[in-house]
């Protein structure tokens, strides 16, 4: 019954095969997409955004995005720029928006991670707002995910305590089966930069002022959700 259970979710997750909404679970829960006070985002048309369960950060001029070479919130990506920077050239619309140490995230980012290897696929971006330490792992997350090791480096995180320092990323990555010496090469690195400004850009176009913060399709959701909504949204 379980392995019939797991053959059913990698169905779901068929790139060719579509998305199931899960109906029963709604029931229970008593939470459906409509419910969600979705709000059309100024400065991006077509877009919409609602607020959800809990969530960590601050918003306005008070936030800082520490070591992304800018004392107040970026500029605004352009509305053209947010489904390339947001997927990529990948079919799934499924953007995750997290800090490592916001504690509603990691739930979330536990189960998405569960999700992927079963076959969705899950796009990752960091949004540092706590502090130095935030930025320090979500620069070594990024050069993670230029080695294909953003899930193994993350869970490998979560063990335990640790000094947020490039030397502690380098030895948790090698642990993770990773190059350690090119992901601290990589985490100054511009191409590192480059994507967490693009992050950050995109986010500041869709008001995202907290984590977690998830965009399906052109729908942004600011706050912890349940996976069963998230399954429903992608399945529209």
């Amino acid at each position: 019954m379980a392995e019939a259970g797991k053959r059913s979710r990698r169905g779901v997750f068929a790139l060719g095969g579509g998305l199931a909404a899960i109906a029963a679970g709604w029931q229970w829960l008593g939470v459906r997409p409509e419910d969600l006070d979705f709000r059309a985002i100024e400065g991006a048309p077509g877009w919409e955004v609602a607020i959800a369960g809990s969530f960590t950060g601050v918003s306005g001029d008070a936030l800082l995005f520490f070591g992304l070479n800018a004392e107040a919130r970026p500029s605004p990506l352009a509305q053209d720029d947010l489904e390339p920077v947001l997927y990529g050239d990948s079919v799934s619309q499924l953007a995750v928006f997290s800090d490592f140490f916001c504690p509603y995230c990691r739930g979330l980012t536990l189960h998405l991670m569960q999700w992927e290897r079963e076959g969705l696929r899950v796009h990752w971006h960091e949004l540092p707002r706590l502090g130095p330490a935030s930025v320090v792992v979500a620069r070594a997350s990024v050069a993670a995910d230029f080695q294909g090791g953003y899930a193994p480096v993350y869970q490998r995180l979560m063990r335990g305590t640790f000094r947020p320092t490039a030397r502690h990323m380098r030895a948790v990555a090698e642990t993770a089966g990773l190059d350690g010496k090119r992901l601290q090469a990589d985490m100054e690195s511009e191409a590192v930069a480059r994507r967490l400004e693009q992050s950050a850009a995109a986010a500041a176009r869709l008001g995202l002022f907290a984590t977690p913060a998830l965009v399906v399709g052109k729908r942004a959701i600011i706050g912890e959700v349940e996976p069963d909504l998230i399954e429903t949204l992608l399945s529209r």
